[in-house]
């Protein structure tokens, strides 16, 4: 009877080590130290995609001589070879935190573009915007 209660709690122990162990943060979710504060002359502009990740896979191919142009009004135009193929809305929320992509009957892929994004990494000549997903991370990197 000890050595059924001991084999119980052994066991139980390890389970709960193991929720413990699984419940730590995840580096799929960017850290409030990672999101910066944005404002329109940031996002402003025609952006060429350099880097496309998704889930940690490298699909930056599939934006090969894709740009985005952010323009004033919060209107959003998509370009492959300098031709219109996608228009949209973009605006900023939550404490100038969020950039929100709404693309209009976009099909993939550049249906990636919409949903809510964060900045990352910004410049003059730099944007990298990251976007969470259910089933993983995002991410876009564009330069001007």
């Amino acid at each position: 009877m000890n050595y059924l209660k001991k084999t119980n709690y052994s066991l139980f122990l390890l389970l709960f080590c193991f929720l413990i162990l699984s419940c730590t943060r995840s580096a799929d979710f960017a850290s409030p130290a990672d999101v910066l504060v944005i404002s329109d002359s940031d996002i402003l502009g025609r952006w060429q995609i350099d880097k496309y990740i998704e889930g940690g896979i490298d699909e930056s191919a599939e934006f090969a001589d894709v740009t985005v142009d952010f323009g004033k009004e919060n209107k959003v135009i998509i370009f492959k070879n300098n031709s219109k193929i996608y228009e949209g809305s973009w605006r900023i929320r939550l404490n100038k935190s969020e950039l929100a992509i709404n693309i209009f009957n976009a099909i993939d892929p550049y249906d990636e573009f919409e949903g809510d994004w964060y900045v990352t990494k910004k410049d003059a000549n730099t944007l990298w915007i990251l976007n969470i997903k259910s089933l993983g991370k995002e991410e876009f990197r564009m330069s001007k």
